[in-house]
């Protein structure tokens, strides 16, 4: 069955209709290259001719807010309506949100509605759906279905961070007009051709409607798989005898595939502690998990860590106008920024795989510290090193994103996994608005050389905090002291049920307790 599932064509249908609704959604990583544009059309042709870069940065946070609020109303929707309708409810909005800012874009405040919160809000509705939607139609291939789908949100920005540049400013005209800020030790520079301004309020019809066409045909292809019908692994452990397996006795077994909610050995009760592999040994409770101080601890440690994506992804090509005058050279350093931060995500969550999650997260931070505090320095070093910083940046915090959702699986178990990361997650919606004022009131006054330090130091912080982080179990490893507990467990209930000792029965069980302890671990 598992080979044979990959061969009918309806789940890849549905993988790529997921694929184009997060192509589209997924442009949202697109804002730092609007900025610029945003910015002129606002302060030349709009209400407020004072606005900066910084001040639109309020754009971003309200779409990062939208988002992260609404991915709940997307899950609870698709129990509800199925993952169809709810996937075509959100992009309608997120779709909608841009073509309407046509008529908002002359006003910042308009805009955060349109362009931000309703974009955002449409953006997390429609997320989930679609991966969900594909992994249970390839149940034994859930990685590369959720792989497959959010691939789309990452390559997003790179085709659409193209289309933007080339329809506002295909001659490649340089911004041209000068802040007048007073008592301002950063410069910033606006686009003053008329050209190029009448663009900009187009580009968001031709946005909102390319992105509503790949969202109708995407949504049509998505479909829920009937209950009665859906795929069901069947794959077998080869080094397991099958005499010897009865289904397990618990019913919070976070493994959905029937070959692993199989017990080991018949009438011998597997111990949670380790079929869990959490840092408790089970899966606490939501009030449980709030009690503790590590979820404080991640919660501080997200929001620091955060900064650094907030701030890249508003202020990377503004910071390069300062000494790069070809947009097109800046729009193609975001476009290969964009799949680096796509990358980075599986990169990083193979490596905390192998090693954990507290050396990996340490050496992320490590990277990206390292890269914010010479990013400044790429002004005086020339274009070519900005465009090796820059997509550099993106790989390491991209990781980040990985390595939440695993931390907080390993830390707390799996059955609240999900509650409890959107929980940590509004970690994000403060630190979006921290770092928006920050760029509002602080960009004049400290430059972008003090802000970029400013956020290298709370990723240093966050290191510290890391530090303070107890390793969780090892996911692919347990030690040989723990086997040795669990095989004399074992022995001891095989024992009790047979009344005598068997050899071959003692053997199996250590053999599949060794096998236990090299092999994976899903969380």
């Amino acid at each position: 069955m598992a080979g044979s599932e990959l061969l009918t064509v309806r789940p890849w249908l549905v993988i790529f209709g997921g694929i184009l609704v997060h192509l589209s959604i997924g442009s949202y990583y697109s804002f730092g290259n609007m900025n610029p544009y945003i910015t002129s059309y606002i302060r030349l042709r709009g209400d407020q001719p004072d606005i900066t870069f910084g001040d639109t940065a309020w754009v971003y946070t309200l779409l990062v807010i939208g988002l992260g609020s609404a991915m709940f109303v997307g899950g609870y929707l698709g129990e509800k309506i199925g993952s169809r309708w709810t996937t075509l409810l959100g992009s309608l909005i997120s779709s909608g949100g841009v073509a309407l800012s046509y008529f908002t874009c002359h006003n910042l405040y308009y805009l955060m509605l349109t362009y931000g919160l309703m974009f955002g809000v449409g953006t997390g509705i429609a997320y989930v759906n679609p991966l969900t939607c594909a992994m249970r139609w390839l149940p034994s291939h859930r990685g590369m279905a959720s792989g497959l789908v959010v691939a789309g949100f990452g390559a997003g920005s790179t085709i659409f961070t193209q289309v933007q540049t080339y329809f506002i400013n295909p001659d490649d005209i340089a911004a041209n007009v000068p802040s007048t800020a007073v008592d301002c030790i950063q410069t910033e520079m606006y686009f003053g051709e008329d050209a190029i301004l009448d663009r900009i309020p187009n580009v968001f019809l031709l946005l909102g409607g390319v992105y509503a066409a790949m969202q109708i045909v995407g949504c049509l292809l998505i479909t829920d798989p009937p209950e009665n019908a859906m795929p069901v692994s069947t794959e077998e452990d080869p080094l397991i005898d099958k005499d010897l397996m009865a289904p397990c006795e618990y019913e919070d077994h976070y493994q959905m595939d029937t070959s692993l909610c199989l017990c080991r050995v018949k009438r011998w009760k597997i111990n949670k502690q380790f079929s869990k592999q959490s840092l408790f040994g089970r899966s606490l409770s939501v009030k449980e998990a709030l009690r503790t101080y590590l979820f404080p601890l991640l919660w501080i440690t997200f929001l620091f860590m955060g900064q650094a994506t907030v701030y890249l992804a508003n202020m990377y090509k503004t910071f390069g106008q300062t000494f790069i005058s070809s947009d097109h050279f800046l729009a193609n350093v975001g476009t290969i920024a964009s799949p680096m931060n796509a990358i980075s995500r599986v990169f990083w969550g193979a490596v905390a795989d192998r090693y954990s999650y507290k050396p990996t997260m340490l050496a992320l931070g490590s990277l990206c510290s390292v890269l914010l505090m010479t990013y400044y320095f790429t002004s005086d070093m020339g274009r070519y090193a900005y465009a090796v910083w820059t997509p550099a940046l993106f790989f390491s915090f991209g990781g980040n994103y990985s390595l939440w959702p695993f931390v907080t699986t390993s830390t707390f178990g799996p059955k609240h996994a999900a509650f409890l990361y959107g929980l940590l997650f509004t970690s994000q919606m403060l630190g979006g608005s921290v770092a928006a004022l920050a760029q509002s009131q602080l960009t004049c006054a400290i430059g972008y050389g003090g802000l970029i330090s400013l956020v290298a130091g709370l990723q240093v912080t966050s290191m510290i905090l890391t530090l303070m982080y107890p390793d969780p179990p090892n996911r692919r490893e347990r030690s040989k002291k723990e086997v040795q507990v669990d095989v004399r467990e074992r022995k001891a209930m095989a024992e009790h049920d047979q009344g005598d000792s068997s050899p071959d029965a003692s053997m199996q069980i250590e053999n599949d307790t060794e096998h236990e302890g090299v092999e994976s671990t899903h969380f």
